[in-house]
Protein backbone atom coordinates (compact mmCIF):
# COMPACT_ATOMS: atom_id res chain seq x y z
CA UNK A 1 0.00 0.00 0.00
CA UNK A 2 2.83 2.31 0.86
CA UNK A 3 4.43 1.32 -2.57
CA UNK A 4 1.24 2.28 -4.39
CA UNK A 5 0.61 5.74 -2.31
CA UNK A 6 4.17 6.84 -3.05
CA UNK A 7 4.10 6.14 -6.96
CA UNK A 8 0.75 7.58 -7.11
CA UNK A 9 1.98 10.85 -5.64
CA UNK A 10 5.10 11.20 -7.27
CA UNK A 11 2.90 11.10 -10.79
CA UNK A 12 0.65 13.72 -9.45
CA UNK A 13 3.16 16.16 -8.49
CA UNK A 14 4.65 15.80 -11.42
CA UNK A 15 1.59 16.08 -13.72
CA UNK A 16 0.63 18.91 -12.01
CA UNK A 17 3.91 20.46 -11.69
CA UNK A 18 4.27 20.59 -15.33
CA UNK A 19 0.56 21.27 -16.22
CA UNK A 20 1.59 24.53 -18.25
CA UNK A 21 4.67 22.83 -19.93
CA UNK A 22 2.75 20.08 -21.14
CA UNK A 23 -0.72 22.04 -21.95
CA UNK A 24 -2.42 20.05 -19.86
CA UNK A 25 -6.56 21.55 -19.45
CA UNK A 26 -8.13 21.92 -16.00
CA UNK A 27 -10.49 18.67 -17.05
CA UNK A 28 -7.32 16.68 -17.79
CA UNK A 29 -5.76 17.91 -14.38
CA UNK A 30 -9.41 17.13 -12.42
CA UNK A 31 -9.84 13.21 -13.94
CA UNK A 32 -6.16 12.82 -12.86
CA UNK A 33 -6.18 14.23 -9.65
CA UNK A 34 -9.74 12.24 -8.77
CA UNK A 35 -7.78 9.46 -9.65
CA UNK A 36 -5.39 9.83 -7.18
CA UNK A 37 -7.52 10.81 -4.45
CA UNK A 38 -9.48 7.51 -4.91
CA UNK A 39 -6.43 5.69 -4.24
CA UNK A 40 -5.44 7.68 -1.42
CA UNK A 41 -9.50 6.85 -0.15
CA UNK A 42 -9.22 3.41 -0.90
CA UNK A 43 -5.56 2.95 0.93
CA UNK A 44 -7.25 5.36 4.21
CA UNK A 45 -10.10 2.78 4.32
CA UNK A 46 -8.48 -0.34 3.87
CA UNK A 47 -5.71 1.06 7.01
CA UNK A 48 -9.14 2.84 9.10
CA UNK A 49 -10.47 -0.77 8.26
CA UNK A 50 -7.79 -2.52 10.42
CA UNK A 51 -8.01 0.03 12.90
CA UNK A 52 -11.68 -0.36 13.44
CA UNK A 53 -10.85 -4.63 13.42
CA UNK A 54 -8.92 -4.21 16.55
CA UNK A 55 -11.43 -1.90 18.58
CA UNK A 56 -12.53 -5.43 20.08
CA UNK A 57 -9.13 -6.19 21.16
CA UNK A 58 -8.92 -2.46 22.67
CA UNK A 59 -12.25 -3.07 24.69
CA UNK A 60 -10.72 -6.15 26.11
CA UNK A 61 -7.17 -4.61 26.90
CA UNK A 62 -8.66 -2.09 28.96
CA UNK A 63 -8.56 1.79 28.38
CA UNK A 64 -5.15 1.80 31.13
CA UNK A 65 -3.07 0.44 29.05
CA UNK A 66 0.06 2.17 27.46
CA UNK A 67 -0.18 0.25 24.09
CA UNK A 68 -4.58 1.10 23.76
CA UNK A 69 -3.69 4.85 24.65
CA UNK A 70 -1.20 4.68 21.96
CA UNK A 71 -3.20 2.91 19.70
CA UNK A 72 -6.06 5.64 20.14
CA UNK A 73 -3.63 8.06 19.77
CA UNK A 74 -2.48 6.98 16.50
CA UNK A 75 -6.35 5.98 15.47
CA UNK A 76 -6.88 10.04 15.63
CA UNK A 77 -3.79 11.61 13.94
CA UNK A 78 -5.15 8.93 11.11
CA UNK A 79 -8.50 10.40 11.16
CA UNK A 80 -6.76 14.14 11.60
CA UNK A 81 -4.42 13.52 8.91
CA UNK A 82 -7.90 12.36 6.99
CA UNK A 83 -9.31 15.82 7.57
CA UNK A 84 -6.39 17.77 6.35
CA UNK A 85 -5.87 16.08 3.34
CA UNK A 86 -9.85 16.62 2.09
CA UNK A 87 -8.71 20.32 2.88
CA UNK A 88 -5.72 20.05 0.93
CA UNK A 89 -7.53 18.51 -1.81
CA UNK A 90 -10.44 20.78 -2.37
CA UNK A 91 -7.96 23.90 -2.36
CA UNK A 92 -5.95 21.94 -4.99
CA UNK A 93 -9.52 21.33 -6.94
CA UNK A 94 -10.29 25.09 -6.75
CA UNK A 95 -6.81 26.27 -7.83
CA UNK A 96 -7.05 23.66 -10.91
CA UNK A 97 -10.84 24.98 -11.91
CA UNK A 98 -9.79 28.75 -11.72
CA UNK A 99 -6.54 28.35 -13.16
CA UNK A 100 -5.99 30.15 -16.45
CA UNK A 101 -3.85 29.04 -19.41
CA UNK A 102 -1.99 30.93 -21.66
CA UNK A 103 -3.74 28.25 -24.21
CA UNK A 104 -7.59 28.26 -23.28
Amino acid sequence: AAVVFLVQQCMTKLVLQSQHGLSLDPKTLLTISILGCLVCFVIFAWVFQKYANMDDWVNRAGKDSSVVQLFIATRRVLLLTFGLATGVVMVQFFDIIWDSAPWE
